[in-house]
């Protein structure tokens, strides 16, 4: 299979630089579980592909942390999407259901995993690769390190599908404990944005889709002369970072996009960023370097005038400084 339009993209940028968990009749709901020793929930049972633990997203902003350990999955998954290296090692696997449409976040948290890790998605996982596309692959891996967790996946999903998220192991040996998030937020306005936590080194290629329409939050940058750029539904991302403090983000689409960020999501000034607001007019491939840590700050991927007929899919890269 060859390049993904993702990774090309994610090649040329670096070139220029809540739920609840279901186990049968029982849901858990929201927050942080520890699910170890369920043999069906995502802990050290023999949970795979062919018996993947079962994570149902109920609503907007919905957040579900879970642990587990891969040391006794099985190693059924060893060709992972182009985009990552590798992933040799036993893995679990998440089916994840969507009960409102939105964009699903998935992150491997550094700081509670032990283990170097490559997270994927795709429908049906365990089917032939021909079958249905990769949705994501994101890997740390970088030069040899070993690098812990920090991995991050978000694209669109729609009411009622399904999607299987792998936690998998890079080498053979590469196996362990560790925490997973999944969120499930539209992002279209400051209620309910996309929770994006960035670790240096770290190259994330995340895919939205942005409505069409006029944006009834009535959200937009200022970009020079123009007071209101990007009239349209927007994506916002909520970032931040444990010790990164500088990030890269460039937008590609073949809408007309706008890229800006904010200290606070509410409140239209102070703009941040380097130039703060990037407008190519009635193009796109935007790029604003944005300063992080561990408060979030805001990256709006807005597009179009007022009253935009149509919508449609774009992609965001982000870039974290170095080790």
């Amino acid at each position: 299979m060859g390049p993904s339009p993702s990774l090309h993209r994610a090649q040329v940028f670096l070139g220029l630089f809540g739920c609840c968990l279901t186990f049968g009749a029982c849901n858990l709901v929201g927050g942080i579980h520890d699910v170890e020793g369920n043999e069906n929930a995502g802990g050290d049972g023999e949970v795979s592909c062919e018996n993947p633990d079962r994570v149902d997203l109920q609503a907007n902003g919905d957040s579900l942390t879970l642990s587990g350990n891969t040391q006794t999955g099985q190693r059924l998954l060893n060709n992972p999407p182009t985009g990552c290296d590798k992933a040799k090692g036993p893995e679990r696997v998440y089916r994840v259901k969507a009960l409102s449409e939105g964009l699903l976040t998935v992150t491997l948290q550094s700081t509670d995993t032990q283990f170097d890790s490559v997270l994927y998605a795709r429908k049906n996982v365990c089917d032939a690769p021909s079958s249905s596309p990769w949705k994501a692959c994101n890997d740390r891996h970088r030069g040899g390190q070993k690098l812990l967790g920090g991995e991050v996946l978000s694209f669109p999903i729609s009411k009622d599908e399904e999607i299987d998220v792998v936690v998998d192991g890079y080498e053979e040996n590469d196996a362990g404990s560790y925490k997973v998030r999944f969120n499930l937020s539209p992002g279209k306005d400051c209620t309910a944005t996309v929770p994006i936590v960035i670790d240096p080194g770290s190259l994330l290629v995340l895919d939205t889709q942005l409505a069409k329409g006029a944006d009834a939050a009535s959200l937009c940058g200022i970009c020079s002369a123009d007071l209101c750029a990007g009239e349209s539904w927007q994506t916002i991302y909520e970032i931040s970072s444990p010790t990164a403090t500088t990030v890269y983000a460039t937008v590609e689409s073949a809408l007309d996009t706008v890229l800006y960020g904010r200290a606070s999501c509410n409140m239209k000034t102070p703009q941040i960023g380097d130039p703060g607001c990037v407008d190519n007019n009635l193009s796109s491939n935007e790029t604003l370097t944005i300063p992080v840590d561990t408060t979030p700050v805001y990256l709006f991927v807005d597009y179009g005038g007022l009253g935009a007929l149509e919508g449609g899919p774009a992609t965001v890269v982000l870039l974290a400084d170095s080790l």
